[in-house]
C-alpha cells in the first residue's frame, strides 16, 4: 500500500484502540504521532533499490526481528517522553502489525528474514487503497 494508506489506517487503527483502554488525552496525541513515524520509518528504513526496483528489506519488514529494528527503539523513544511502557509496546507492536498486514496484502514479508509471499495486490491499487484509508477514517470517527 501507499505510505498514506498505512499512516491512515495506523492513524485509525491505534486512536480506536487507544481510547478503548481509557488513554489520557496528552498521552494519546503523542503515542498516534509516533505511530505514523514508525510508518514512515519502516518504509524509509526497510527499502532497498535494485537494479531500479524497489524491494523490501527484512530488516523493518520482518514479523520477528523488526521486535528488535522498530518496536524497541519506538518504545524507549515513548518511554522518554515520559509514556507508559506498556502503551508505547502496544503502539510498537499495533504500528508495526498493522504495516506488515497491509504490506503482505500487496506483496512480501518476512519471518525471520525468510520471505513470505502475499496476496499480490498492487501497492498503488486505487480500490485498496482507498478501502484502507476509510476504514481508517471510520475507526477515528468510532473512537469518539
Amino acid at each position: 500500500m501507499r505510505l498514506i494508506t498505512h499512516a491512515m489506517f495506523n492513524l485509525g487503527l491505534l486512536a480506536y484502540l487507544l481510547v478503548r483502554l481509557n488513554t489520557p488525552m496528552t498521552w494519546l496525541y503523542m503515542l498516534i504521532s509516533v505511530g505514523i513515524v514508525i510508518q514512515f520509518y519502516i518504509d524509509l528504513l526497510g527499502h532497498t533499490r535494485n537494479h531500479g526496483f524497489t524491494h523490501r528489506s527484512w530488516v523493518t519488514h520482518d514479523a520477528v526481528l523488526s521486535l528488535a529494528t522498530v518496536v524497541a527503539p519506538f518504545t524507549a523513544l515513548t518511554m522518554s517522553l515520559g509514556v507508559n511502557y506498556l502503551l508505547g509496546v502496544f503502539t510498537g507492536l499495533v504500528s508495526l502489525y498493522s504495516h506488515l498486514f497491509l504490506d503482505y496484502l500487496t506483496g512480501n514479508v518476512f519471518v525471520l528474514a525468510r520471505r513470505v509471499h502475499g496476496l499480490g495486490i498492487d501497492y498503488d491499487n486505487p480500490v485498496a487503497n482507498a478501502l484502507f484509508i476509510v476504514i481508517g477514517l471510520v475507526l477515528v470517527l468510532l473512537s469518539r
